[in-house]
C-alpha cells in the first residue's frame, strides 16, 4: 500500500543502513560444512561411483582413478568397493578425498565436489548406504542457491538468498551434519550458474546477525502476501525480526485441492471375499490418498497394504495472528489387507484427529498439496471437500517470489534483507584466500609466497576474484611477472614479435624484456605469447632477469650440455630455486602452472621461500 510505504520511509532507511556489510573485528574461517546425501540419493543399498580426477584415502592412498567407474555395495554388514567384477575392498566406513581441487566424484551420476564418507546407516529397519559430504561454505551454496532459487532470477534476489542460506548454514552446522532436503535447505551437489555464482562470490562470508549472535535465517517459497512469526509458526520465543507484516511485493501464490468423501465405494464388494476385487480398485484421489496411505504407514502400518474407502471429514481452525491456521481435524476410513475379523472379513478402519494440530494434517495430505497454511476457505459438500488457500511454505523470514518482485522493481540487496529480517546487521563474518584471489586459500601451498608477490604488485588476479594457481602460466604473464620484479618499463608499444601487438597487455614488459636480454622469441620472429612457459624456459627468464652466474654441477639424465637451458638451470639449482624431481630428472619441457612460476619468483626475489 502506497501510504504505509511513505509513512515507514524513515524507518527503512535506517533499517538499509543497518543492512550495509560491516567486516566482522576477527573475522573466523570459512566453516567446512557436513551434508547427508537424502534427497536426490534415496536410500540405496548400492551406489555407482564415477570420478573425474583421483580421489586418496585418509591415509593417502589412490583408491579411485581419474574417469574410472566404481560400485559400493551393502554386503554382509560391509560396503564392498568393485571396479566393475574386480573386488577391490571391504570396509566399515569408506573416506575418500579429491587428491587435487577441482577433482569431483559422480554419485548415481551426480556430480559433487568436496570429500566424502560413506557410511552405513539404518532406516526403517533396513541397512543403507549413506553418503556424508564434506564441502566448503561458499562450494556447497553453489549447489544451494540454485536449487533454491531459479538461477536466471535477478542478482539481488540471488543475493538475498545467498545471505540467507549461508545464514542459515552457518547457524546450523554448530549442530552437527545436516541433509540435503527442504528439512534444512536443498542442496543439489555440484552445480555452475553464472548469476547464483556471482551472487555467492559478491556476498562472500556475509551473514545476518542480531545482537552480535547468528540469526536462523529461514525463508519460504512465499508468504501470501503476509508475512508469519517464528512463535506463530513454531512455538517459542518470539524473535524481533520475525513480525507478523503485509508483503505488497509477494505475489501471493494461489492455491487449492479438492477430494471427494467417498474414495472407494463398497458397494457390491465382500469384505471376506476382498482378493476378488483388492487389486484392480484404487482410490478416486489417487495423489492425496497415497500421501495419506504414506503417512499411516509410517505411523504404525508399516508394511501394510492401505485403502483409502473414505475421508468425511476435513476441516481447518484457530488462525494465528498472521493468519495461518493452527488447529485442524480430520477423518479416515481405511481398509488393512488381510486384517479380518473372526468371519474372514476385512474390518474397516477408522483414524480420527479432531481438533489436532494443523501442521499434522498437512503432513498427512502432503505440502505439495496444502502448500501453506494460509487457509482461505473451506467448501464441505454432501461428496465433495474443497480446500483454497495462498502462499508457499511456513511464509516466515525472506519470501522468495517476494524477493525476485522486490529485485524486479529495483531494490537492492541490503533492501530485500531488510524487509525480511528488520533490525539485523549483514556481518562479513570471514573472507576467503588472498583479496582479489578468492582461490588461493591459507592451506595452499604456494599461499604465502602468492602473498608475497600480490603485496609487491607482481601479480594480479582476474576480473572474477580468482588467480587460477592451477592454470599453466603463459609466456606473455610470465613476462609481465618478471618485467614488475625487474622494474622494467611496462608502456604499451610496438614489439618486434608480429603476434605481441602494441594493444597487447604484456607488449612494453616483452618489449623491454627483449631489450635487456631477458627473453626473446623464435626463429620464426614470433613470441607465441598464449603458450605455456616450460620448466627449461622458467630457468632462462629467471637466471637472466637476476642476474644469476653461481653454478653447480648437474646430475639430471635428461638435460644435455647442448641444451639452450642447461647453464640457466646449474645457476637456478645453485641458488636453490628449484630442484628436480625423485627419478633423476629435471623435466625441462613439463609446462608450469601460476602457482608454481609465482614459487619460483619468489624464491629469486627473497631467500625466507628457499
Amino acid at each position: 500500500m502506497l501510504h504505509r510505504r511513505i509513512l515507514s520511509s524513515f524507518l527503512f532507511l535506517v533499517l538499509f543502513i543497518s543492512l550495509i556489510p560491516i567486516p566482522h573485528g576477527e573475522a573466523a574461517s570459512e566453516p567446512v560444512m557436513q551434508v547427508k546425501l537424502n534427497n536426490y540419493l534415496g536410500n540405496q543399498t548400492q551406489v555407482n561411483l564415477r570420478v573425474q580426477g583421483d580421489y586418496v584415502t585418509s591415509e593417502h592412498k589412490t583408491l579411485l582413478k581419474n574417469n574410472n567407474q566404481y560400485t559400493l555395495k551393502l554386503e554382509n554388514g560391509k560396503i564392498k568397493l568393485n571396479q566393475g567384477s574386480t573386488y577391490i575392498g571391504q570396509f566399515d566406513s569408506l573416506i575418500l578425498n579429491p587428491a587435487a581441487e577441482g577433482n569431483l566424484l559422480f554419485i548415481n551420476q551426480r556430480p559433487y565436489s568436496g570429500s566424502f564418507q560413506f557410511v552405513r546407516e539404518t532406516v526403517n529397519k533396513k541397512e543403507v548406504i549413506r553418503p556424508i559430504n564434506s564441502i566448503r561454505m561458499e562450494e556447497y551454496l553453489r549447489g544451494v542457491v540454485p536449487s533454491e532459487m531459479f538461477s536466471t532470477w535477478p542478482k539481488e534476489a540471488l543475493k538475498a538468498q545467498a545471505v540467507a542460506a549461508r545464514t542459515y548454514a552457518f547457524k546450523h552446522n554448530a549442530t552437527g551434519i545436516i541433509d540435503d532436503t527442504i528439512t534444512f535447505q536443498v542442496y543439489g551437489g555440484f552445480q555452475s550458474y553464472p548469476n547464483s555464482d556471482t551472487a555467492i562470490m559478491e556476498t562472500e562470508g556475509q551473514v545476518l546477525k542480531y545482537n552480535g549472535k547468528l540469526i536462523d535465517a529461514v525463508f519460504s517459497a512465499s508468504n501470501g502476501g503476509k508475512t508469519e512469526s517464528n512463535a506463530n509458526a513454531w512455538g517459542g520465543t518470539q524473535v524481533p525480526y520475525f513480525n507478523v507484516k503485509i508483503d505488497d511485493f509477494d505475489p501471493k501464490t494461489q492455491w487449492s485441492f479438492e477430494l471427494k468423501k467417498r474414495q472407494i465405494d463398497l458397494t457390491g464388494k465382500s469384505l471376506s471375499d476382498y482378493r476378488q476385487w483388492w487389486s484392480t480398485v484404487n482410490e478416486k484421489d489417487k495423489v492425496i490418498t497415497d500421501q495419506i496411505k504414506t503417512w499411516l504407514k509410517n505411523n504404525g502400518y508399516m508394511g501394510k497394504e492401505l485403502k483409502i474407502v473414505s475421508i468425511p471429514e476435513l476441516s481447518f481452525s484457530a488462525p494465528s495472528s498472521g493468519g495461518r491456521v493452527t488447529k485442524g481435524s480430520i477423518t479416515i476410513e481405511f481398509l488393512v489387507k488381510d486384517l479380518v475379523d473372526s468371519s474372514g472379513g476385512l474390518i474397516l478402519q477408522r483414524f480420527e484427529v479432531m481438533n489436532g494440530s494443523a501442521s499434522k494434517i498437512r503432513a498427512m495430505v502432503g505440502n505439495r498439496t496444502m502448500l501453506s497454511y494460509l487457509v482461505e476457505k473451506t467448501e464441505n459438500t454432501t461428496d465433495i471437500i474443497k480446500v483454497q488457500g495462498r502462499g508457499d511454505g511456513h511464509g516466515v523470514g525472506l519470501s522468495q517470489w517476494g524477493a525476485k518482485k522486490r529485485a524486479d522493481a529495483g531494490q537492492t540487496v541490503g533492501q530485500i534483507l531488510g524487509f525480511y529480517y528488520p533490525g539485523t546487521e549483514l556481518i562479513t563474518e570471514y573472507t576467503i584466500g588472498i583479496p582479489g584471489m578468492r582461490d588461493v586459500r591459507e592451506d595452499y601451498r604456494f599461499y604465502q609466497e602468492i602473498a608475497y608477490l600480490l603485496e609487491k604488485n607482481i601479480i594480479t588476479g582476474f576480473p572474477d576474484g580468482n588467480f587460477g594457481p592451477e592454470q599453466t602460466v603463459t609466456r606473455a604473464q610470465a613476462a609481465i611477472m618478471i618485467g614488475r620484479a625487474a622494474g622494467l618499463d611496462g608502456t604499451q608499444r610496438d614489439t618486434i614479435f608480429a603476434d605481441v601487438p602494441e594493444a597487447s597487455k604484456a607488449s612494453g614488459y616483452i618489449a623491454s624484456a627483449v631489450e635487456k636480454g631477458i627473453i626473446s622469441g623464435f626463429p620464426d620472429k614470433s613470441f607465441r605469447p598464449d603458450e605455456p612457459v616450460t620448466r627449461g624456459q622458467m630457468a632462462i627468464f629467471l637466471a637472466k632477469a637476476f642476474e644469476l652466474e653461481r653454478e653447480v654441477p648437474l646430475t639430471f639424465t635428461d638435460i644435455s650440455e647442448n641444451s639452450a637451458s642447461y647453464i640457466y638451470i646449474k645457476r637456478i639449482l645453485a641458488e636453490g630455486i628449484t630442484n628436480g624431481y625423485p627419478d633423476g630428472t629435471y623435466k625441462p619441457e613439463r609446462s608450469l602452472k601460476r602457482s608454481e612460476f609465482s614459487a619460483f619468483m619468489a624464491r629469486a626475489i627473497d631467500d625466507q621461500f628457499k
